[in-house]
């Protein structure tokens, strides 16, 4: 640990454990604070980061975010860059894949957003490459886990509440791979209010961190040392995304002055289906995750029952533009989000250690 090391080299020493835990919150979280100003300025001297916005959208996006600058997901990347740079010393191939996925949705997430910026309208990369590209990223990551991890990294799924195992043989290599790009475009389509992507994948993010530090009291337990001591290790970069996050959210929250766009959203996504898979809480992400599902089914709903009926189901999908037009405040709507998520986390958390 870096920076660690100098302070001690002062002769200021501190218990490493808490001494890392609160660097990963705070330097990223003062990065992105303190590092909006220059990304801003940068983003208005290369005039390609302001946010298209659909013309079937709210009304009054059209007039109050029109001139809010994307993008963000880049700057919520060089907090995390700059964190794991100061205080990281090693990789190990859990953590490895984890960056791997991360850095892969997100230069796709950037394309995209280039790519409706140039051409300034909301549609950017068409929906079948981008599919093709997240699934291509996420079953290399899985087959290369199960050949580093035989015999941990197996095709079981774990049933939660029950903490009964089936093993499904090859298909879990494609299963793990849906988990993964069906809850990257999740937290994709969630992004669409001030805050709201944020407010949401926080508590996620804090299970995962909980259940890492319980791994005695979980089914976790199950793994071999060395696995299960590579998985501790995630725990230190998630609180870094963390700190990013809270540090975004000082200019995402309501009124935002930045959205992180694809190049936030879709990494994050897929940094949530990373978790469950490689902490066996798949089919568990569907309660964790379930504000995420319900904007993903919102969407796959509208589109079916317009194919069949020619008539909406919701005034607007994702759901939460539903609730807007409906005359429910945006940030009302996005602290009931926020509420929920905190609440699903923390039934969650009850499900493994009940």
């Amino acid at each position: 640990m870096f920076l660690i090391n100098i302070l001690n080299y002062f002769g200021i020493y501190f218990n490493d454990a808490i001494l890392f835990k609160c660097l990963s919150l705070v330097l990223p979280f003062l990065t992105v604070v303190l590092g909006f100003k220059f990304f801003a300025l940068l983003i208005k001297r290369l005039n390609i980061g302001f946010q298209p916005i659909r013309d079937d959208g709210p009304a009054s996006h059209l007039n109050e975010k029109s001139n809010i600058m994307t993008l963000g997901g880049i700057l919520i990347f060089l907090g995390i860059l700059f964190t794991a740079l100061v205080i990281y010393e090693v990789l190990n191939p859990v953590l490895t894949g984890l960056v791997l996925i991360y850095i892969a949705h997100m230069l796709l997430g950037l394309y995209d957003d280039l790519m409706k910026l140039f051409k300034q309208n909301s549609k950017g990369l068409r929906g079948r490459y981008k599919l093709f590209c997240q699934f291509a990223f996420a079953l290399i990551i899985v087959y290369g886990l199960n050949h580093y991890y035989p015999h941990d990294f197996d095709s079981t799924i774990i049933i939660p509440i029950t903490e009964m195992g089936y093993d499904i043989g090859f298909y879990y290599f494609l299963f793990a791979a849906i988990v993964i790009v069906a809850t990257s475009n999740a937290v994709n389509l969630t992004d669409g209010l001030d805050g709201l992507a944020s407010f949401t994948i926080i508590p996620v993010l804090i299970f995962f961190v909980v259940i890492l530090n319980f791994t005695d009291n979980t089914y976790l337990f199950v793994f071999g040392d060395e696995y299960l001591e590579n998985l501790k290790s995630l725990e230190n970069i998630i609180l870094i995304v963390i700190g990013a996050l809270l540090g975004f959210l000082w200019w995402n929250a309501y009124p935002a002055k930045i959205f992180m766009g694809d190049v936030g959203s879709l990494p994050l996504g897929a940094m949530i289906g990373y978790l469950a898979v490689v902490t066996k809480s798949e089919l568990l992400l569907l309660i964790l995750g379930a504000v995420f599902v319900l904007e993903a089914v919102s969407v796959i709903l509208q589109v079916y029952y317009y194919k069949f009926t020619k008539k909406r189901l919701f005034k607007m999908a994702p759901i939460h533009h539903h609730y807007e037009i409906s005359g429910i405040k945006e940030n009302v709507v996005v602290s009931r989000f926020f509420i929920s998520s905190i609440v699903l986390s923390a039934i969650s958390l009850t499900l493994v250690f009940g």
